[in-house]
């Protein structure tokens, strides 16, 4: 995700302070990704399934961060939070064979 803003971040500068589009951000991040696994000599899934996971995971990014203000200090929010930052860690597990 800190890839996702990054690029986020420079394609609103080249326009000029306007967001660019998720699917414009996307495709370079999942661009990326399938290089480094693909230097790595590691097979990996589709190009459309990859863009499917990071598609999820923004979705559930956002979400989250949609009421943050407002429950940043209860239980159950904290949990979900958590929880998020453990999935997380097997965001880009794209390996074809398990």
């Amino acid at each position: 995700m800190k890839f996702y803003n990054l690029t986020k971040q420079r394609l609103k500068y080249e326009l000029n302070n306007k967001d660019p589009p998720h699917h414009n951000v996307a495709e370079i991040v999942i661009t990326k990704v399938e290089q480094i696994w693909d230097k790595a000599s590691i097979p990996h899934v589709s190009h459309r399934r990859v863009q499917e996971m990071l598609n999820k995971y923004h979705k559930t990014f956002m979400n989250l961060l949609k009421p943050y203000k407002s429950r940043k200090d209860s239980g159950p929010y904290q949990e979900k939070i958590s929880q998020f930052k453990d999935e997380s860690k097997n965001l880009f597990d794209i390996c074809s064979c398990k």
